[in-house]
């Protein structure tokens, strides 16, 4: 009997004891603070449109900081893995990492010609290079954040909803770059009860951004192949400058062909424009001005329709690898209305081409 009593009580204290493991479990329940989107947009779009580098910038190792940036402000839910009896002793904290290529130094490879660094706005703090992890706030309590179906955020003053990109050139390229839809970037959440920091790139991200666009190389592109064009507008009597913006009589034209080309490495049409940069006369905007006070220079296209010396532009349509032709007219114009002294007048402007 004495035998039997004995494995009794070994029966009765394993069973005693395994339910004292099972309290103390349910009491110490861990919470990840993982956060992760219920419902709404979680995609940032950056789309920087169509952006021209210029001759010098098409080179390995040229760095264009802030090449573009974005303050969106989409609306979404977000639930965290968290106490919901104490969110109020919470604190956000957030992590970012990028699906591309690491080069180093916050670099991530696009494509064999380019790669970008991406900066993300969290609330409180500075704009912080990808990839980071551990970056806290201060206190920002919202209430419903461990409810399984979350909080909404959103606006343009949540974290991450701000953010910008540097490019670097890595290789030189000709033509244009076309950059497809890809993730550029992902930033992950967290709700940290008690307030932490604590905060890494694990589970789902919240928001995911998306780069696209096209770079163009201007650098294979020429007007007159980079020659100084002289224009001779030959003698005009002095007396026959009467009307502010009009031609004097006797005046001539001055019809230009100014051969251009481009070779882009694309088939088909290149869409570009001839701006025009030059002093502009006060007394009449739409001239140049001249060393003959009273004496200005108009540039018009082929229609007559006059091109502003501040940055006016002629745009063209041109076949790829072949030589065109853009025209323009020239002709002087009185300035004040009032006949000038005689003597000479020049004068000098600055086309440039330009991709559309």
């Amino acid at each position: 009997m004495q035998i039997i009593f004995g494995e009794k009580c070994v029966s009765l204290l394993r069973l005693f004891f395994a339910a004292v493991l099972m309290l103390w479990c349910a009491q110490t329940a861990v919470y990840s603070g993982q956060c992760h989107t219920t419902q709404g947009n979680p995609y940032i779009g950056v789309n920087f449109g169509v952006k021209t580098l210029e001759e010098e910038e098409n080179t390995a190792g040229v760095v264009k900081d802030k090449f573009y940036q974005w303050n969106e402000s989409n609306d979404y839910y977000v639930s965290c893995d968290c106490d919901k009896d104490n969110v109020r002793n919470g604190r956000w904290a957030f992590a970012a990492d990028s699906p591309l290529v690491y080069l180093g130094d916050n670099w991530y490879k696009i494509n064999d010609y380019l790669a970008a660094k991406v900066l993300l706005q969290v609330k409180g703090s500075s704009p912080t290079a990808v990839p980071f992890e551990n970056v806290g706030t201060g206190g920002d309590t919202r209430w419903h954040i461990c409810d399984p179906g979350g909080q909404r955020l959103g606006g343009q003053g949540a974290s991450g909803n701000s953010g910008s990109f540097s490019l670097k050139i890595l290789q030189p390229f000709v033509g244009s770059v076309v950059i497809p839809p890809m993730a550029l970037a992902r930033l992950f959440e967290c709700y940290n009860i008690p307030a932490g920091d604590s905060c890494t790139t694990t589970g789902t991200p919240v928001l995911v951004y998306y780069l696209s666009g096209t770079i163009n190389s201007l650098g294979l592109c020429s007007v007159n192949a980079g020659e100084t064009i002289e224009v001779d507008l030959g003698d005009v009597f002095a007396a026959n400058f009467r009307v502010v913006g009009h031609k004097p009589l006797g005046a001539r034209t001055a019809e230009l062909a100014i051969p251009v080309r481009c070779n882009t490495g694309n088939a088909g049409l290149v869409n570009v424009n001839l701006s025009l940069t030059a002093t502009t006369d006060p007394s009449y905007p739409e001239a140049i001005k001249t060393s003959r006070p009273g004496v200005g220079v108009v540039v018009t296209d082929s229609q007559n329709n006059i091109i502003s010396p501040a940055g006016g532009t002629l745009p063209l349509s041109i076949p790829d690898d072949a030589d065109s032709i853009a025209r323009m007219n020239v002709y002087p114009v009185s300035t004040t209305g009032v006949p000038p002294k005689t003597g000479r007048f020049e004068a000098t402007a600055t086309v440039r081409i330009n991709f559309d």
